[in-house]
Formats: structure tokens, C-alpha cells, sequence
């Protein structure tokens, strides 16, 4: 089985990249390394989709490093016009991104023999605006296909979507209102011999973090409006600052935009513990275990419909941190109170929830607007954070129950053979299911738009290389705005070739590669070659 990707791979051990900015490819990241490392793919092809926010040095330095920690597999990056051939010479398999299942399960209907079981995983829910992706989902799902969800709260939401949008559709259309597609929960997990805990006073040193504290730590994306409002947890340190154990907080995470981190800076100022509150932001991933290392408690106060998971938390409990969460979606999976950590109340408000109804169709920014309405109980905050500062006893014995749970319940091993049963599993339904040799593609590009041009163009048509125009060996494939998938090498290979005389476009494609129709429309198009009458 062969992986396929189309979150890129861009993680580097020693920097931070844009891999390290998101949880859900921090996710996958972690996810293409289990399954090469547990035996589950024989390697991973990505397929990307064009316009990705990340740079192509990005892409090649971290797939790099991939393929030096894996020699002995197939790590490759394939065009998305490779896909349908492809897919009938390997069997793929996926743990892709939700926001991907309908164009994956599209693409496949209109590759005509090329079968493969789409399995994607719910990271952040999409909300009502994208309607029209959960009706894909319903339209396009077939037995083979999974979603996976990583918690009991997700999989809940997820559920309870799709069969409102099956009824909204049932009623308009007529068409069943339940999906084909399964539905399964499969937690995430983490490396857990990478996030062992090291010792805490040599990684302070090593951080430049004060060693005399009781340190409290918040790691996670720095964003109010997509993540927590640090304020409840802020105004609970305030409380705790003159405590006799020194208490410290460090608050770290991606922020490189700096939008969030003036905003904790002011209200740490304001609440007057600024030389207690310590910032680490966009740090390198090989910084990540002994930042938690030289911490004593976890904290996440996550208030935001987009957390399904949090994998801050598992990181925090596989480094032997006790956890001080909110009792929010799929922390309740992971953290046992009074075991390994405590959570803090949360209350949701129904008028708030109404009125997001009411404007999702108009509005991003419906999750922040809940956020707001959702609040974390900072006294429960309070008494739980100086429950452990005062107890170093109970941190210990939390921080340990916690990293048991992980070895038991969240390393992938454990997580990656459930993956690897559930890819068994589909690719056992496709084979045997009738259904699919029925597909019928939706796209049809020559009958439905072929009819707008005056002619379809002939492989007997002759082509010469334009004496008016001269490609040169130094031409700027930006400023010249050559497409990607033409290929600078090939432009000139054909330029050259109908040099001499004359070639027919049958001709030329014999002798090219998978760029060559692309390039020879381009060509022509832009008069570097001419049609011979």
C-alpha cells in the first residue's frame, strides 16, 4: 500500500516552517512518519494541489529529510495528472484532510478504472458555510470510504451534520438523506520516545528559563479567534503570582503573523504579572521537547469550535505534565480528571448559537463569534492550577498517569495498526462491491465546452518553430508566465526539433513525455510554433 498525500511534508527537526503552524499538519506530518516507521506503506506519494502557502525550497528540504530518515521507501511528489494512471498500477490508501474528501472522491469519479478507497480525517469541523462541501460528502461517498473523527465529540458533530444536511437535501431533492461513507473514531497520537521528559533543569538552561520557578505551560497556536482567549487563564495566574512556589507562565506557540502576542503582552501588563509571563514564539520543532520538559503544569484553556482533538494535550501528558484543560469536545478523550489532570467548566450559550445560525451564511468569523459567547470558568482556572503548584506530589503522580495513558491509548503504534486495519478493511469493500464499475464521470470538458472553439485541434497538423520568435536559454520562466505544467526543458527540446522542418503534433508527442501536450499548445499558442498550411 502506497500513502497518499495531499498535506505537503514540510517539517525540519532544527527551524520552524510553516508544518509547525497548523495542528492538522502537524498532525499529518506525524502521520506520514508512523506509517513508514510501523510498517503500515511501502512509502508515500504526495500530491499537491497548486497555490499551497509554502515554498517549493520548503517543500523539497522537508520531503528531503523525509526520504534521508527512510531510504528504503517510495517518498515521492507526483502531479495530480498522474493520479488516474497511478491509481490503477499502486493500491493507495489515505489520511488525508476532510476539507479534501469531496475533490478526491470527485477526482476519482472521473478517472475512469482507477479505484482507490477515499479515508480522510476531521481535524477542524467545517461550519454551516461550507454546506455545499457536506453535500459533496453525502453525493459522492461510497461504501469503501471513511471519515475519521479523533474524538467522541467530533464524531458527534460530524454525524449530526451530515444528517441535517441529508434532510435539508432530502426535502429539496428527493435524495437519501444518509451517507454511505463510515464514520469511525480514531484518536491521534504522538512520538513517545521523542516527547520523552528530559531533565527539567538542563532543558531551563537550555531555554534560558528561570530555575528556581514553578512554571506553567500554554503551547498551542497563539490565536483568540481560532484557538483560546488566553485571557481567563492570564487572570488565574494573576491570582496565583504570590504564591510562595514562584510561579512562572510561558505562553508558546506559532504565531507568525505577531498578532496575538502583543495582545497577552498588554493584558500580562495590565494584570501586573508582565515579568512573570514569559513569550516563545514560532521555536523549532527539536525545541518542542524540552520547552515541555522544563515546565511543571500544563494549561489550555481552548475555547473554539475548531478544536476536535488537541494534541497539545497528548504532548504535554506524553512528556509527564499533570493538565489543567477545559472540559471542551475532545479533551474530555484524553484527560482523566482527578487521573491526570483536571478540566475546567465550560458554558455555551443558545442565544449566541441562534444568532450564528442565523448570519453563518454571511460570516468566516461564526466560530470566533461562538468563542466569545463560551465561557471557560476561571475560578475552577484558579483552584486547579494552585491545587498542583502546591502539590508536587499530585503533579507526579498525574504527570505519570498521564504518560501511561499515552503509551497505552495514543502512541502510534497502537494508533497506526487501527489505521492500517481500516485500510484493509475499505480496500475489501471496494473490491467487492458492484457499484463502482457503474461511475459515471460528471466532467466532460469536450461536450460540454469543446463546441466554443471553431475547431478541435489535429495531431496531423504540421508545426514549424516561428522565425518572429526566439525562445532563448535564458529565458525567465516567470516573466515569460510559463505554466508549470509545460516545463521550460521540453519548450525548448521542441522549439529545436521543428527547427529543421516541419513536425506533426502526433510526431512530437511520440517523442516527448507527459509535458509535451502541454507544452506544444503553449507554443503555438504564443507563436513560437506556427501550423503549416
Amino acid at each position: 500500500m502506497i500513502l497518499l498525500q495531499t498535506v505537503p511534508y514540510l517539517r525540519r527537526r532544527d527551524r520552524f516552517t510553516q508544518g509547525d503552524s497548523f495542528g492538522a499538519w502537524v498532525a499529518h506530518q506525524d502521520i506520514a512518519r508512523a506509517a513508514l516507521q510501523y510498517g503500515s506503506v511501502e512509502g508515500i506519494h504526495f500530491f499537491l494541489p497548486p497555490g499551497g502557502n509554502y515554498s517549493k525550497e520548503e517543500l523539497y528540504d522537508g520531503i528531503g529529510e523525509l526520504q534521508e530518515d527512510f531510504p528504503d521507501h517510495r517518498i515521492e511528489i507526483k502531479r495530480l495528472s498522474e493520479l488516474g494512471e497511478l491509481a490503477k498500477e499502486y493500491h493507495y490508501v489515505l489520511a488525508d484532510n476532510f476539507e479534501f474528501f469531496a475533490q478526491l472522491a470527485f477526482a476519482r469519479s472521473t478517472m475512469e478504472g482507477s479505484l482507490f478507497p477515499v479515508s480522510t480525517i476531521v481535524h477542524t469541523i467545517p461550519d454551516q458555510t461550507a454546506f455545499m462541501g457536506y453535500s459533496n460528502v453525502l453525493v459522492l461517498a461510497e461504501p469503501c470510504d471513511a471519515i475519521v473523527t479523533t474524538s467522541e465529540a467530533g464524531n458527534r458533530a460530524i454525524r449530526a451534520i451530515l444528517e441535517d444536511v441529508g434532510a435539508f437535501l432530502m426535502s429539496r431533492l428527493e435524495m437519501p438523506a444518509a451517507p454511505e461513507v463510515r464514520i469511525v473514531k480514531i484518536p491521534l497520537a504522538v512520538d513517545e520516545q521523542f516527547l520523552r521528559r528530559r531533565d527539567p533543569r538542563a532543558a531551563r538552561s537550555a531555554l534560558n528559563l528561570p530555575l528556581d520557578a514553578t512554571i506553567i505551560l500554554y503551547l498551542g497556536r497563539l490565536s483568540e479567534a481560532f484557538k483560546a482567549d488566553l485571557e481567563p487563564l492570564l487572570n488565574a495566574f494573576r491570582r496565583l503570582a504570590g504564591h510562595p512556589t514562584n510561579p512562572c507562565l510561558v505562553i508558546a506557540g506559532q504565531d507568525s503573523q505577531n498578532s496575538y502576542s502583543p495582545v497577552v503582552s498588554s493584558l500580562a501588563q495590565e494584570f501586573g504579572v508582565a515579568d512573570r509571563v514569559i513569550l516563545r514564539t514560532n521555536f523549532p520543532f527539536c525545541d518542542k521537547p524540552l520547552l515541555l520538559s522544563s515546565c511543571d503544569i500544563f494549561a489550555s484553556p481552548v475555547d473554539n469550535i475548531q478544536e476536535t482533538f488537541g494534541l497539545s494535550i497528548l504532548e504535554a501528558m506524553a512528556t509527564g505534565l499533570p493538565v489543567v484543560g477545559s472540559d471542551w469536545s475532545g479533551y474530555r478523550d484524553l484527560v482523566v480528571p482527578g487521573e491526570s489532570g483536571f478540566l475546567a467548566r465550560t458554558v455555551w450559550s443558545r442565544k449566541a448559537s441562534r444568532m450564528a445560525d442565523l448570519v453563518s451564511a454571511f460570516s468566516v468569523r461564526t466560530r470566533h463569534y461562538l468563542a466569545q459567547h463560551t465561557i471557560v470558568d476561571g475560578e475552577d482556572l484558579y483552584r486547579y492550577l494552585n491545587a498542583l503548584i502546591a502539590n508536587k506530589e499530585l503533579r507526579r503522580q498525574f504527570g505519570d498517569n498521564g504518560r501511561q495513558r499515552v503509551l497505552s491509548t495514543f502512541c502510534w503504534p497502537v494508533v497506526m495498526a487501527r489505521y492500517k486495519e481500516l485500510w484493509r478493511e475499505q480496500w475489501s469493500v471496494l473490491q467487492h462491491s458492484s457499484k463502482v464499475k457503474k461511475w459515471i464521470s460528471p466532467v466532460n470538458y469536450n461536450k460540454q465546452f469543446g463546441h466554443f472553439a471553431t475547431m478541435f485541434m489535429q495531431e496531423d497538423t504540421l508545426l514549424r518553430s516561428s522565425s518572429d520568435r526566439c525562445l532563448t536559454s535564458g529565458l525567465d520562466p516567470k516573466k515569460a508566465r510559463i505554466p508549470n505544467f509545460a516545463g521550460i526543458e521540453e519548450l525548448k527540446r521542441i522549439v529545436s526539433y521543428c527547427r529543421p522542418e516541419p513536425r506533426s503534433i502526433e510526431e512530437l508527442l511520440a517523442s516527448g513525455n507527459d509535458a509535451t501536450q502541454s507544452a506544444v499548445a503553449w507554443l503555438w499558442k504564443k507563436g513560437y510554433l506556427e501550423a503549416v498550411s
